[in-house]
């Protein structure tokens, strides 16, 4: 399995040398706007139907949809345990620096991931 998980991260970031830019303005400008001090991207090799839509696999050939949401809506769906929303502030990395990934797939499950903005050669996981 966590060959598996290896393999997704690696498309997840081959994916992320092509929009990693344009994520940054995205959360900064979540964060700058008020929306959240929580910006969450999704990565999902199926139609996401959590968040804005971002990139489309087929549109951008990449290998994953992009969506972004907030910790906030995700808490608000039940896809965070409301009791955990404040254990997952408290490990949620700096989002000028990190991106917040919930890399959901058939073959992997959902796992958060935070991604440097750079260099993009490294990344801590969390079972979700």
């Amino acid at each position: 399995m966590e060959d598996l998980i290896q393999q997704e991260l690696r498309l997840l970031q081959d994916d992320l040398k092509l929009i990693k830019e344009a994520l940054k303005e995205v959360s900064a400008d979540m964060i700058r706007e008020g929306f959240t001090n929580y910006p969450l991207f999704l990565a999902s090799p199926e139609t996401l139907r959590i968040g804005e839509p971002l990139f489309q696999k087929e549109e951008y050939e990449i290998h994953f949809n992009i969506n972004a949401s907030t910790l906030e809506a995700f808490a608000e769906k039940g896809l965070i345990n409301p009791e955990r929303v404040e254990a997952f502030k408290s490990s949620y990395k700096d989002p000028a620096h990190f991106m917040c990934f919930l890399l959901a797939s058939p073959a992997v499950g959902a796992h958060f991931v935070f991604i440097p903005f750079s260099p993009l050669a490294n990344f801590d996981s969390t079972d979700s």
